[in-house]
């Protein structure tokens, strides 16, 4: 699923159906220090909720050339102290991070005439768009994926085990799976996982008329036009072993046409005494 196909639920909505207990392990997963402070349920969300779009914020300007970071910093404008190399990535990337979390994507991208600076972000968050995009539909479609990308690196912190109680809590089937992506896809977007669609095996059609076993048939001509007992009786009927299932037997033929005559081949041993039972079994008959 692409990135425009999977729509995010607010951090808000997630944490706010997820127990105290829960909650505040997550949060003590990011503030460690916090741990004997007295924690409110509103203050925990509020911070979790930051982190949340500041992971989002980091990915979005961690895509963007320095090029683009220049001329997207002198749009909005983003403050530098004077000291400061604004010819630098690192120090471009920390001050338009920190500058977007301060005022908020969503502010940010409604206070920007430049259109230009918005296709700047859609490049780096990956996102499709044309000259024909309003305004209105390209800030949804930013603010949705800095709000994925934020969910999905928050999530991914976590092993699947605490994954699996997150899906608990939200009321989410897991449908058994351990896998972390569709475990984070599942919370983020509030839907339980999938089912995995049943592979269909390829169907044969049986044909009434054959085509002879030679060096040219393949793998689905024997398949298609002779049942497992005509193949064993053609295998018999060339000296080659008659053991196993039909395609065991079809891939022997074709083993056996391809030049391999070792394994496959019934020993001379067999074929010789199977032939004295055959004729001490007639003489017996005919006394």
């Amino acid at each position: 699923q692409s990135m425009e196909e999977l729509v995010p639920e607010h951090p808000s909505k997630i944490f706010t159906a997820l127990s105290k207990d829960l909650l505040k392990e997550l949060y003590l997963h990011e503030f460690p220090d916090h741990f004997d402070r007295k924690l409110r349920r509103e203050k925990m969300m509020e911070a979790l909720v930051e982190l949340v779009e500041a992971c989002g914020i980091k990915s979005l300007v961690g895509g963007m050339k320095r090029d683009d970071m220049k001329e997207t910093v002198a749009v909005i404008p983003v403050s530098f102290a004077k000291s400061a190399n604004k010819n630098s990535k690192s120090t471009l990337s920390r001050n338009l991070v920190q500058h977007l979390c301060k005022k908020g994507i969503r502010n940010i991208l409604q206070d920007i005439d430049d259109v230009s600076i918005m296709q700047k972000f859609c490049n780096a968050l990956d996102l499709e768009w044309d000259d024909d995009n309003s305004k209105i539909s390209m800030i949804t479609d930013i603010t949705g994926a800095v709000l994925t990308f934020g969910l999905e690196t928050f999530f991914y912190k976590f092993d699947t085990a605490v994954l699996h109680r997150i899906m608990k809590d939200l009321r989410l089937k897991t449908r058994g799976t351990n896998s972390k992506k569709k475990l984070v896809e599942a919370i983020y977007t509030m839907s339980s996982v999938k089912k995995e669609p049943k592979k269909k095996g390829k169907k044969f059609t049986y044909t009434k008329h054959k085509k002879p076993i030679d060096e040219e048939s393949t793998y689905d001509d024997i398949f298609q036009h002779y049942y497992v007992e005509e193949v064993r009786d053609w295998c018999k009927s060339n000296g080659l072993k008659t053991s196993g299932k039909k395609k065991v037997l079809i891939n022997r033929i074709l083993d056996y046409f391809d030049g391999d005559h070792g394994p496959n081949v019934m020993s001379k041993k067999r074929k010789v005494s199977a032939a004295r039972s055959k004729a001490r079994k007639k003489r017996k008959t005919d006394s």
